[in-house]
């Protein structure tokens, strides 16, 4: 298995998460001032291959440190595996997703039972719908008029059908636009799969983290959100 070598990690166990940024680091360790860039990161991965016998030392010390050393052995050791890993990408069964994003939209059923359209998303357009049209009597009242959140619907949903379609309308559609549609739009289109990377040092708590996109993010429990992690 091939060997690679990561400054961040570097960066991240011989300095601390806040004391340097990753730019500052390297520029007191190589001298390079990065400006943030795809095309200054190219020229900061040619400037670590004419450099790799300093890195080395910076290896060795790292290793001689009892304090680092063991956690910089362990944290490289993964860095192969993440790099066949990101390699490989993340397939997706796009069909299945569309299927379940198709299924999962309650808003004509909003307005089959209304009789009207309007923007399920305006709290003002709501109200005006339950209190207005359909004359429900408001509970709540807040610097707007009056309150449409969940725990005013849930009431209302004892004798109202609508209210309920709202409720389960505001939970779906996250599900729709967060995981859904974007998924849908980052996959390669040829392959089929999901590009993400991999961080073994972004997450407080030790475990992986997955970014751009966050395929850990993905809710897990029954029903849809159950079905959307299947694809």
């Amino acid at each position: 298995m091939p060997t690679f070598h990561d400054i961040a990690l570097e960066k991240t166990i011989t300095t601390g998460r806040s004391r340097w940024s990753f730019a500052d680091f390297i520029d007191r360790e190589l001298g390079y001032a990065w400006d943030g860039t795809p095309e200054g990161k190219i020229a900061l991965m040619h400037l670590l291959e004419e450099n790799k016998e300093e890195i080395s030392e910076q290896d060795s010390r790292l290793r001689g440190n009892d304090e680092t050393g063991w956690i910089y052995d362990l944290e490289s050791h993964l860095l192969p595996i993440l790099a066949h890993m990101e390699h490989q990408w993340v397939k997706l069964d796009k069909e299945k997703l569309r299927e379940i994003g198709d299924s999962i939209r309650v808003d004509t059923k909003i307005y089959e039972v209304t009789g009207e359209f309007f923007n399920i998303n305006s709290p003002k357009q709501v109200a005006d719908l339950l209190f207005g049209k359909l004359s429900i009597k408001p509970t709540k009242k807040n610097k707007t008029g009056y309150s449409v959140d969940n725990e005013v619907l849930e009431e209302i949903a004892k004798e109202y059908d609508v209210a309920r379609l709202i409720i389960e309308h505001r939970t779906l559609s996250k599900l729709q636009s967060t995981y859904v549609e974007s998924l849908l739009k980052v996959a390669d289109k040829k392959t089929r799969r999901v590009h993400t990377t991999y961080g073994q040092l972004g997450a407080a708590t030790g475990r992986m983290s997955s970014n751009d996109p966050n395929l850990q993010n993905i809710p897990t429990g029954i029903g849809y959100a159950s079905e959307i992690k299947s694809c």
